[in-house]
């Protein structure tokens, strides 16, 4: 993979293929995994924001997202092959999910709007197998605040990441 260094952070300068294979490469290897898709206002929240830098850091995929980015990279002498956003990177994650069978799961805002995302997106990709779809409820916020409070303490005193967020993640469960 390409991954360079672009103003204040890093980013893999693939084409869309080339991060649909990775996606791919991801969920063949059952890694847990993210993708950040950087934007003018990435760049300027990656400068003061420590806890934001360092999701971008543990990101396993970092897509340019935004012309400005890439007219940027253009006059550094450093392009950028393509500009991948989330808009667009989503609808090709749904043909790969459909082609390969891989399940996808959806959490709406309103009630209604998970379904009808679901409903919307089978009628679109024929074999998207949507596992599940589910409203994102009030108690869930709470919940995601909750550990995000714990995660913040945790890391003020630089415990083991990895062993927090499994922790973090049992909580979860059980609070669920």
């Amino acid at each position: 993979m390409s991954r360079i260094k672009f103003l204040n952070t890093y980013v893999d300068n693939l084409t869309m293929d080339e991060a649909i294979n990775k996606i791919d490469e991801l969920i063949i290897n059952k890694k847990p995994s993210y993708v950040v898709t950087p934007n003018v206002d990435h760049i300027v929240k990656l400068e003061d924001d420590r806890e934001f830098v360092e999701v971008y850091k543990e990101a396993d995929l970092i897509l340019t997202d935004g012309m400005p980015l890439i007219w940027i990279s253009k006059l550094k002498k450093n392009p950028i092959i393509e500009k991948i956003s989330g808009s667009d990177l989503f609808p090709e994650v749904c043909k790969l999910a459909s082609k390969k069978g891989y399940k996808i799961f959806l959490l709406g805002a309103a009630e209604g709007v998970a379904a009808k995302a679901a409903e919307n997106l089978i009628s679109k990709y024929d074999k998207l197998n949507i596992k599940n779809y589910k409203k994102l409820e009030i108690s869930h916020i709470f919940i995601l605040i909750s550990l995000l409070m714990i995660l913040n303490t945790i890391n003020y005193f630089n415990f083991n990441k990895t062993k927090i967020y499994i922790i973090v993640l049992i909580i979860f469960i059980f609070l669920y």
